[in-house]
């Protein structure tokens, strides 16, 4: 009798528990990018799917930050970004790119203008080239800023709410860092707001 009530509470227990809450908690992948002078987050995606790349999210981060930092000029990357299609995108916008070439890089440009200039521009003058890509060591600052502040695992389960966790996160490291700069470099600090409704 006491074994068929503890099999009856199990079953009880089981039906109501939370999807996905055996074994290992997930983790939340994301990817961004980062203001080199400011340390703020333009563009963000996050997803619990392990099966999408860094390089799919590229074009939403891309659009996402163009949207909130109209004035950027230049997109830095590690050599995983490093490819034609990458440097098609970044010059849609206008943007000039500094993605570390991979050691079987070529010359041939296939169509994207961007791939060779940012190639030869390497070649010509390596040093000044790698003073400009070297900024974007600043991305990592951004990490371990964020886990020193927030060094809280995703407390959440379900997809929805650890996506909307992990953007408030990011909201509140812009919030912080914003705040900070308001006050230490207020000419740092742009309005974009109005560019919205001209």
């Amino acid at each position: 009798r006491i074994e068929k009530e503890k099999n009856k509470n199990k079953d009880k227990m089981e039906s109501d528990a939370f999807p996905h809450t055996k074994g290992k908690h997930d983790f939340q992948y994301s990817s961004f990018s980062v203001g080199v002078h400011t340390k703020m987050i333009a563009g963000l995606y996050t997803t619990d799917d392990h099966s999408i790349g860094e390089l799919s999210m590229f074009p939403d981060i891309m659009a996402h930050t163009v949207d909130l930092c109209p004035q950027i000029e230049v997109m830095l990357g590690d050599a995983l970004y490093s490819n034609r299609k990458i440097c098609s995108i970044v010059e849609e916008y206008g943007i000039t790119p500094y993605f570390l070439p991979k050691t079987n890089a070529t010359f041939r440009s296939k169509g994207v203008a961007s791939w060779k200039t940012m190639l030869y521009s390497f070649v010509d003058d390596t040093q000044s080239w790698l003073e400009q890509y070297h900024m974007r060591s600043i991305s990592e600052s951004v990490n371990s800023m964020i886990k020193r502040k927030m060094p809280v695992k995703i407390r959440k389960k379900l997809p929805q709410r650890k996506q909307t966790e992990e953007t408030l996160k990011i909201n509140m490291h812009n919030l912080r860092q914003y705040s900070y700069l308001k006050r230490t470099n207020p000419e740092m600090i742009k309005d974009y707001r109005g560019l919205c409704s001209k």
